[in-house]
């Protein structure tokens, strides 16, 4: 209320509703209420009157205005408290268990030294025992030739037979050249490597069923774990704004952009976040083989022909337990349907709608879609399959995405790593528990 009433304008205006008071009450003694005196004086009062009460409506819808913003200002403060004692918590849980383990590890280091002690009396003990020569049995004739030496002969054949395949295989890549490992792919595309994928063998009837696994599971896996190093260098505040639409393509067909796809929108669920998952592979849609759903329901073959509406495209995966926009059937329209204002306008509305968006897109090499879908995502990632990708495939896809009107290619993903390839295990993937 202090503030309302030091308001400079409502001063001037209280001084002078004063001083026609007071000239009123001068006057009120010689002339009479309808006097011409009288009544200006009442109307200059009653003006400045009507000018004060809208002041101080103005000054009030200001206060008010104020304590709106104040409360939401509030409200930010109070979720960055419970963020910073998350982390606390998180930060604590860390400390007692890197308590345990160095306890572990000093038990450990001490039954060691136990060990190698007891190994070194051992062995100066046996240097001081005198070794003593008896004969143990009588020579006997051979009944086998002592040449040729067809074991010698043998081992040449098959070390030559090694020789001969690893140069083939040497010769073969030296001709395809592909891509081995992640040093190899970030020198190739000047690029961060955001994960490197291990490659998970699938069952012989079912070649979807090991990511179904993957989906449900309580407990993290090697996979898993790797997509959630995609998540933390997207979403990273350091690196500035983070991104709404994500597009997820390869060069060419089975690299594992559709696992991907799956699994980071799995990743990318939390309790304040809510996911959509787009598949935009209008020639070989597959979403909803991999998520296990039914086969018919809305299309988004049929929203980009016109003959349904968007509250009828989006549907409920159990499996991830996100919405899905998926075509029931292929098309070979694609490129004519992707270019329509029809899916620009329907990304649009539902990234007011959804916090993070995946697009499963189809492969960059030889096809325009994922060019026209390039332009409507905030950041592209492109899946490259380990050994099986040659280099100058993946340059020639980036080629093509840097043509595409505002594509932003933020990393890459090395898809498919085995235990046999080159540097395989160099994050060690196959054998990380915590």
């Amino acid at each position: 209320m202090g503030h309302v009433l030091t308001s400079p304008l409502l001063e001037t205006l209280q001084q002078d509703l004063a001083e026609f008071a007071a000239t009123r009450a001068q006057l009120q003694s010689s002339l009479g209420p309808r006097h011409p005196d009288m009544i200006r004086i009442s109307a200059q009062i009653s003006d400045i009157d009507r000018s004060i009460e809208g002041e101080l409506r103005r000054r009030v819808e200001e206060l008010r205005s104020n304590v709106r913003i104040t409360g939401n200002r509030e409200t930010a403060l109070r979720d960055q408290i419970q963020i910073v004692s998350e982390q606390a918590d998180k930060l604590s849980k860390d400390s007692v268990r890197l308590g345990q383990l160095e306890r572990s590890a000093a038990a450990t280091r001490l039954v060691y030294e136990n060990f190698l002690t007891r190994f070194k009396e051992t062995k100066a003990q046996a240097d001081f025992q005198t070794p003593e020569a008896r004969v143990i049995g009588t020579a006997v004739t051979p009944v086998v030739p002592s040449g040729p030496k067809k074991t010698l002969f043998l081992l040449s054949t098959m070390i030559m037979g090694l020789a001969a395949a690893i140069g083939f295989v040497f010769l073969r890549n030296l001709v395809r050249s592909p891509v081995s490992n992640s040093s190899e792919l970030r020198a190739l595309t000047n690029l961060p490597n955001l994960a490197v994928l291990p490659y998970v063998r699938s069952a012989f009837n079912d070649k979807n069923a090991w990511l179904r696994h993957e989906l449900v599971a309580e407990q993290g896996s090697p996979y898993l774990e790797r997509v959630k190093a995609i998540r933390t260098e997207l979403f990273n505040v350091d690196h500035g704004d983070q991104p709404k639409a994500i597009m997820i393509t390869s060069s060419v067909p089975d690299e594992g952009k559709t696992s991907l796809s799956c699994t980071l929108a799995k990743v990318l669920i939390q309790p304040r976040k809510s996911v959509l998952l787009i598949d935009a592979d209008l020639r070989r849609p597959d979403i909803r083989q991999v998520l296990d759903m039914p086969k018919d329901g809305s299309c988004l073959v049929d929203f980009l022909e016109g003959k349904i509406k968007q509250q009828n495209l989006i549907q409920r995966s159990e499996l991830l337990g996100i919405d899905v926009i998926s075509p029931c059937r292929s098309t070979d329209k694609a490129s004519d349907l992707l270019s329509s204002p029809a899916l620009s306008g329907l990304i649009t509305r539902v990234s007011q709608k959804y916090d993070t968006i995946v697009i499963n897109a189809t492969p960059i090499l030889h096809l325009s879609d994922t060019l026209l879908l390039a332009g409507l995502s905030d950041a592209t990632l492109l899946a490259v399959k380990c050994d099986s990708t040659s280099s100058k495939v993946v340059t020639e896809s980036l080629h093509r995405l840097e043509k595409a009107k505002d594509a932003n290619v933020v990393g890459t993903v090395l898809t498919m790593v085995r235990r046999s390839h080159s540097k395989g295990t160099e994050l060690d993937m196959f054998n990380y528990e915590y």
